[in-house]
């Protein structure tokens, strides 16, 4: 019978459709890649994928392979992590997928109190675009995910967990001109450039549909943000030293509107609050670990809500 391993080389040279790429991938090098799929073909009898200059397509017999390879290579991922679930939460391997934005500044503290909680624990931070996350759920690549519920549509392979809701502000360096605005409008705040994550459309809309006609015209033809990062703490960097305004759940930039380095612009209003939960797949059994991390995440997104009411409190 062929080997496992042979099967997920197989799988990653058809995603790769290239020998060098494929072994890159998998750590291998390229003779010791061409070797295990040359055994797998010598198994089986027959040649599983065609070369040629342009690069590797699986034939006939490839294409049945793999249909069967990849279900056993998940089956197998899942027997293990079986196993490991039986060992309790102080052992095995948790891994979470996060987005690059809010996602990732609520749960650094969750994984440190995590690792203090369970120090045995593997515990490995996926950050992704928030768009490949339910695929890296499907292919087993992640155990959980946190996103803005916003962000997911429905569908009947997850389950989604929602947190609390937070507070969306639009905030700006202390000393920029629109802090000497007492009552900005909307007008006034996007003379200046909108600094912002990567968009899901429905975002994008929802914040022109609050904006006047004339505005939302300009908007539709030039796009809406001038300044495009992924990374939450590098567009408050941007935003520290420039002109530039964003969006944020409260919870981001709260330490630095409570040391005064940002400010919120009163009254800029483009839509309801952002809210995140923990999305898995509904028929993948919850580990211990997976529970412990849930629970830790939802008493921090607790005490962050609380911390916002707190400092918006007062500011009246």
């Amino acid at each position: 019978m062929f080997e496992l391993r042979h099967l997920r080389h197989a799988i990653k040279l058809a995603e790769h459709k290239n020998f060098a790429r494929a072994a890159e991938a998998l750590h291998l090098s390229q003779p010791a890649l061409s070797r295990s799929i040359q055994a797998l073909e010598d198994q089986l009898g027959v040649r599983l994928f065609d070369r040629d200059q342009s690069g590797v397509e699986p034939t006939l017999y490839g294409h049945l392979l793999l249909e069967r390879a990849r279900d056993l290579d998940l089956a197998a991922t899942d027997l293990m992590r079986e196993i490991e679930l039986a060992k309790g939460v102080d052992s095995g391997e948790l891994k979470v997928g996060v987005g690059p934005w809010g996602a990732a500044m609520l749960v650094g503290q969750v994984v440190g109190a995590m690792n203090l909680q369970h120090p045995q624990l593997r515990l490995n931070l996926v950050i992704g675009p928030w768009q490949e996350l339910p695929a890296r759920l499907a292919s087993r690549q992640i155990d959980l995910a946190i996103v803005n519920v916003s962000e997911i549509h429905a569908n009947e392979e997850l389950d989604v967990s929602p947190l609390g809701e937070h507070p969306l502000v639009a905030i700006c360096r202390e000393d920029h001109p629109l802090t000497r605005i007492e009552q900005p409008t909307l007008r006034d705040v996007f003379q200046y450039p909108l600094a912002a994550p990567n968009m899901p459309l429905l975002v994008q809309e929802q914040v022109l549909s609050h904006l006047p006609a004339d505005l939302r015209a300009t908007f539709d033809r030039q796009g809406l943000v001038r300044i495009t990062c992924d990374s939450s703490s590098v567009l408050k960097n941007v935003v520290a030293n420039s002109d530039a305004f964003t969006f944020v759940n409260a919870f981001m930039a709260l330490d630095e509107l409570q040391r005064g380095q940002f400010k919120v612009l009163p009254g800029i209003q483009v839509g309801p609050a952002g809210q995140f939960g923990v999305v898995r797949l509904r028929r993948r059994s919850l580990s211990g670990a997976a529970r412990a991390f849930m629970a830790l995440l939802g008493e921090h997104d607790k005490i962050m809500a609380a911390r916002e009411h707190a400092y918006f409190s007062t500011q009246k």
